[in-house]
C-alpha cells in the first residue's frame, strides 16, 4: 500500500503538466522517489482518488487548497500475480 504523489492518469513516465499550478514543480522533485520505490516489484497502479477539476477552482489559490488538491491523487498498488 503506497501513495503515488504524482498526478498520473495514464500510468507512464510523462507527468501531466498542471496549468499555472506551484505544485507542479513539488510534484516533479518526488517524481524520482517514487518512481524508484514502485518498480522494484513492477506493481500495479489503479486510480482510486478523485481528481476534482482544477478550472473550477481557480478563485481558490489558497496554499491550503493546492495542499488539498495534490490529495486527492491516491494510487492503491498492489503486487501483479
Amino acid at each position: 500500500m503506497g501513495i503515488d504523489w504524482n498526478p498520473r492518469l495514464d500510468g507512464t513516465n510523462r507527468p501531466r503538466r498542471l496549468r499555472g499550478n506551484l505544485s507542479a514543480s513539488r510534484v516533479g522533485s518526488s517524481g524520482t522517489l517514487v518512481g524508484s520505490s514502485t518498480s522494484r516489484n513492477g506493481t500495479i497502479h489503479v486510480l482510486l482518488g478523485i481528481h476534482f477539476q482544477a478550472n473550477t477552482y481557480l478563485n481558490t489559490q489558497s496554499p491550503a487548497y493546492i495542499h488539498s488538491h495534490r490529495l486527492t491523487y491516491i494510487f492503491w498498488e498492489w503486487p501483479s500475480r
